[in-house]
């Protein structure tokens, strides 16, 4: 964003200035385009900009990261109420009204560990790990969940259960949300070894077959566009005003 802002005001401001000299003295709808030329090109270059720096292939996999992280808080909020998984004062509010019990709904053991891991508190969350049942159904939570632990704590990451687990599923939704997060670990694993993290997530993409289009365009790139033009023309107003 911030090479963006550099050189997008730059090529704004070089083509604002060649537009206006090229129609100096310009009247009726022209004047107008000449005008207006000022405020939107800024926002246009921002954007352009924004989405060549990053490269096709890598905005790819963030869309595909961003869908499944909104299935999972979506799976998240239906158990805790919380809509914004990174609210720990909330978090830490239903821990301590849920503490563990016999006989509790697995689901509420999984995302009790799963706030414990996102507060740092890694140990409790294998406790809460070692509660969950080990039949087929929470194989694959269960290996996921593994897998994020040693991640947090800096160990070897064991994949190959996630993988065998997430391969076992049937078509669906969910084993396409659980392509994707396994991706993104394995994707972690490459980073933090110096090979290509984006190639893991980009390899869920025919589970997800299509469920992930459009998601960056309705959540990211319309919402960045409508709030840089608008903070663009009240800041070409303002000076306008003054100068």
């Amino acid at each position: 964003m911030v090479i963006a802002s550099i050189v997008g005001a730059i090529v704004a401001a070089g083509a604002a200035i060649l537009i206006g000299l090229a129609f100096t003295g310009a009247s009726g709808p022209m004047a107008t385009i000449v005008g207006w030329s000022s405020v939107i090109l800024f926002p246009l270059a921002f954007v352009v900009i924004h989405w060549a720096t990053i490269g096709r292939r890598r905005w790819t996999s963030i869309e595909l990261v961003v869908w499944a992280g909104r299935v999972s808080a979506a799976r998240y909020l239906a158990v805790t109420g919380i809509r914004d998984p990174a609210d720990g004062e909330r978090a830490a509010a239903w821990m301590a009204g849920h503490p563990p019990i016999a006989g509790e709904d697995p689901e509420t053991t999984y995302w009790r560990a799963y706030v414990l891991l996102l507060t740092g508190d890694e140990a409790a969350a294998g406790v809460e790990l070692a509660r969950l049942p080990v039949d087929g159904n929470w194989a694959r939570e269960r290996a996921e969940l593994a897998a994020q632990i040693d991640l947090a704590e800096g160990r070897p990451t064991d994949i190959a259960p996630l993988q065998a687990a997430v391969e076992a599923m049937p078509p669906s939704e969910a084993r396409a949300v659980a392509a994707v997060e396994l991706g993104a670990l394995k994707s972690q694993v490459a980073w933090t070894c110096g090979e290509d993290d984006v190639a893991a997530v980009l390899a869920a993409l025919p589970d997800v077959d299509g469920r992930a289009r459009r998601t960056l365009l309705r959540r990211y790139w319309l919402p960045l566009a409508a709030t840089t033009l608008a903070v663009w023309a009240a800041i070409w107003l303002l000076l306008s005003r003054f100068g």
